[in-house]
């Protein structure tokens, strides 16, 4: 079945309407029909099948019928800060990160990020990286969708290494990253193609954060974040 997350509020509803983006993806794309069944999501964790009752031209409307049990959300909470790549490397990044069950993004500005995001088109950026959060999240059928700030200077996140228990940058120069086990908060952080400058990495380690490598090799960074990500989830 098709999941999708239309506005918490519509879930209140026996009947949900579904419109815009959601509903061109299920009608144009999908090309879903009368009687077919979609799971409706309200990213706190619920969802409830519904059917397809009407397809308009511009809207479908779904009845509920039921909660729908879905997969349980990591138990290790990995926020994943990645300096953007070039072309639509970061985004990869995003929908790869999702379906392997990354919680939340930062983008990260370092001192080697070629990509650059003005102010005035920052919010234009988060909005697209939220929709491919999002396609992600329904195509994987997560339960919740994987948060994602403003991108950050790489000084800012510095001061706030004390809220994860696990705080890792992945470098060549790191000890082996291994399965964090069990519950957790970690902090995986993936510096741009040029790498982090000597600076970085010694204001990294006098705030408390921890150097890991992934193979004797140099991943490409929109490959790191996930291959870090399968070696710490269980």
């Amino acid at each position: 079945m098709h999941h999708i997350f239309p506005p918490p509020e519509k879930l209140h509803q026996s009947v949900v309407t579904i419109d815009g983006t959601d509903f061109h993806h299920l009608s144009h794309v999908l090309r879903i029909r009368v009687g077919e069944d979609i799971v409706l999501l309200d990213n706190s964790g619920a969802g409830w099948r519904a059917c397809i009752e009407s397809v308009g031209n511009k809207s479908l409307s779904a009845r509920i019928l039921e909660k729908y049990q879905l997969p349980p959300e990591p138990i290790i909470h990995i926020t994943v800060a990645q300096a953007p790549g070039k072309g639509d490397r970061f985004e990869r990044v995003l929908q790869h990160c999702t379906e392997i069950g990354a919680s939340r993004f930062i983008p990260l500005i370092t001192e080697r990020t070629v990509v650059k995001i003005s102010k005035d088109h920052e919010r234009e950026k988060i909005e697209r990286w939220r929709e491919i959060i999002k396609g992600a999240t329904e195509q994987c059928h997560r339960a919740k969708m994987p948060e994602i700030t403003a991108p950050m200077e790489f000084n800012d996140l510095l001061l706030s290494i004390g809220e994860y228990e696990h705080p890792f940058l992945l470098h060549q120069d790191g000890e082996p990253l291994k399965p964090a086990g069990g519950r957790g908060v970690v902090l995986l952080v993936v510096g741009p193609e040029g790498g982090f400058s000597q600076g970085e990495i010694h204001s990294w380690m006098s705030h408390g954060g921890r150097l890991a490598s992934l193979c004797p090799w140099v991943l490409r960074t929109e490959t790191a974040a996930l291959t870090a990500l399968a070696k710490l989830l269980p």
